[in-house]
């Protein structure tokens, strides 16, 4: 289902520098983020917007720059992140990323002390009740995932894996990376998510090709086609059980 496109103003302006860390600038009011692995940047950044679209109760703009290039992105209060373009704009630099736009509305109320804005929780992960996605990849492995999973050649190199089902997969070429990408239920629907590989994801659906930005999660289904990096795909089957 197509959501409402937020409104031009206000645009959350991030910038992702190659330490890991990050700056915010949003209204005229800016956060910062210590440098870190880029998936964990990444996701801090996304809570941080998805807690703006919560105090407006509607979708908000993002701006992210990162690496010479440039993402338009529209966040929800329930915490989808969708993108606004279909390829990167390098239209700014990554200074003028962190520019705000100008006249600036009225500051809105301070936003909670880091510890409890980073607490704040995306939409929930549950298992698929009922059904479950099955992953077949172009080099003879096949995974059954009903909850949420992490895809590469070696998954466990992941922080964090408690909880996740973990994906190993055979790719001779090594133009996969060893955690590169996830996917998870939520709300009973499947997401991908690229986790910072170095050759990038992209979904087939049909005739239509969509590049993944890393840490955006992006909607799969059956009979998508999934390339992870250059040699290796992935296509999705749903198998619903009896």
């Amino acid at each position: 289902m197509s959501r409402e496109r937020p409104p031009a103003y206000p645009v959350i302006h991030v910038n992702v520098l190659e330490d890991g860390s990050a700056t915010a600038n949003v209204a005229g009011e800016h956060r910062t983020f210590p440098d870190d692995v880029p998936e964990r940047t990444r996701d801090r950044v996304i809570r941080y917007a998805v807690e703006v679209a919560e105090r407006m109760h509607r979708g908000v703009r993002m701006t992210i720059a990162e690496g010479g290039g440039e993402y338009q992105l529209a966040v929800y209060p329930d915490g989808e992140v969708t993108q606004l373009e279909d390829t990167p704009s390098r239209r700014r630099s990554k200074a003028q990323a962190t520019v705000a736009v100008s006249p600036a509305p009225p500051r809105p109320a301070p936003l909670p002390d880091p510890a409890e804005r980073f607490a704040i929780a995306p939409p929930p992960v549950e298992p698929r009740r009922g059904a479950s996605a099955v992953l077949r990849f172009s080099t003879g492995d096949t995974a059954e995932i009903r909850y949420r999973a992490i895809i590469g050649r070696q998954p466990d190199a992941a922080p964090d894996v408690d909880g996740w089902q973990l994906v190993e997969v055979r790719d001779i070429t090594k133009t996969m990376s060893r955690v590169h990408a996830e996917v998870e239920f939520r709300t009973g629907t499947l997401w991908l998510t690229d986790r910072g590989s170095g050759n990038g994801t992209k979904v087939r659906r049909g005739t239509k090709v969509r590049a993944v930005p890393a840490g955006i999660r992006v909607d799969v289904a059956a009979g998508d086609v999934i390339e992870l990096g250059s040699q290796v795909t992935c296509t999705i089957d749903m198998k619903e059980s009896s």
